[in-house]
Formats: C-alpha cells, sequence, structure tokens
C-alpha cells in the first residue's frame, strides 16, 4: 500500500509541475522523506505529514479518499501502527457474530475472511503490523474466529474485492497462489450454490 500511496503522491507531484525538492521545501519536510515516500520507503508514514503533502498538491477528493483507504489497509482490521496514535481496536468477532448480513468491500487486500493464514500473516508482517509474537498471534487467533463464522449458514457474507487486490503480493508466489486458488475455487462453490438454488 505504501508503494502505491506513494506513486500517487508522485503523479500528484509532477502534474503541479513541482520537484521533489520544491515539495519537501513546502512541506518542512526533508527531501530524502519525499523520495522515500514516493518510492514506498518510508515505513512511518504519519497522517498529519500526509496531508500536508496533499494540501500543497491540491490533491482531489477522489484521491484523498483513495490514499485514505490505502492508509486504512496498512492498519489492517483497524490494528494501527504506533506511528498513528490510535489505539488497538479488537472485538471484530464479537461484532460480526451479531450479524446475519455482512457486506465488505476491498480495495488493496483480500478480505481477512478469505485469506490464508500464510498470505494474512505475509501481509500484516509486510506493513508492519506484526510488532512482536504476542500481537501477531493475538490477530491471527482473531482472524481464524472470523474465517469460522463463513460456515455459519445463519450469516450472509457479500464481498466486494476490486481486482488489484488480487495483485498484492505480500509473500513468495506460492503463498499468492495458494490465496488465489482459495478466492477461486470459492468463487467457483458459491456459483454452483447459487445454480443449484
Amino acid at each position: 500500500m505504501s508503494k502505491q500511496i506513494g506513486e500517487t503522491i508522485r503523479t500528484l507531484r509532477r502534474q503541479r509541475n513541482l520537484t521533489g525538492e520544491e515539495l519537501a521545501r513546502k512541506a518542512g519536510l526533508s527531501q530524502s522523506k519525499i523520495s522515500k515516500i514516493e518510492t514506498g520507503q518510508y515505513r512511518n508514514l504519519q497522517i498529519k505529514e500526509l496531508e500536508i503533502v496533499l494540501n500543497i498538491l491540491d490533491a482531489p477528493k477522489t484521491i484523498r479518499q483513495q490514499i485514505q483507504l490505502a492508509m486504512d489497509h496498512l492498519q489492517p482490521d483497524m490494528i494501527v501502527h504506533k506511528a498513528y496514535g490510535i489505539p488497538y481496536m479488537s472485538g471484530y468477532v464479537e461484532i460480526e457474530k451479531k450479524t446475519t448480513h455482512l457486506r465488505l468491500f476491498t480495495m488493496m487486500a483480500i478480505p481477512a475472511h478469505l485469506q490464508t493464514l500464510e498470505y494474512r500473516r505475509a501481509l500484516l508482517k509486510e506493513y508492519g503490523m506484526i510488532q512482536g509474537k504476542e500481537l501477531g498471534s493475538e490477530i491471527m487467533k482473531e482472524t481464524i474466529q472470523r474465517q469460522d463464522l463463513l460456515w455459519d449458514q445463519r450469516h450472509t457474507f457479500h464481498f466486494i474485492i476490486q481486482k488489484t487486490a488480487l495483485y498484492t503480493k505480500p509473500a513468495k508466489y506460492a503463498v499468492q497462489l495458494a490465496q488465489l486458488f482459495i478466492i477461486l475455487s470459492g468463487l467457483y462453490e458459491a456459483k454452483l450454490r447459487e445454480a443449484n438454488n
């Protein structure tokens, strides 16, 4: 996600005919930091800094929304890196247990409910969300509980997954291929069930 955010900022900067140095000076940041943001190498991206940059670049509302969505995906399941200053939020399992219909749209990653554990672990590690064994195991345990709800016939799930999510590759190709196989076989089974009803 950092890479997509960076590419968007670089495109906006070039459209505004600004150099990285000029943007850095206007934003009160170092040129090195702007360069790292644009190449997706800056891991502790601050929302406040990003807003300053977007204001200087006069980013349209739609682009701001896309970047916000990407930032949300940098903090899977609202487990936010300490740099964002937002506390860990858990309890999704309990909320989802009480619902009968769950509609979910994802843009940059496959929903947690449909992720293999290898893919989930790699994704969380890639975006710096696993910061220790304890937090990592808590996230993984909640992921398994949420996935168990898929088999509960009292629940109906509707997933809308943007095509780009299928290309998110946080791990080795074998992990990515296994994840895609799960998604495609799930879609096939859903079509069969639909046809039989």
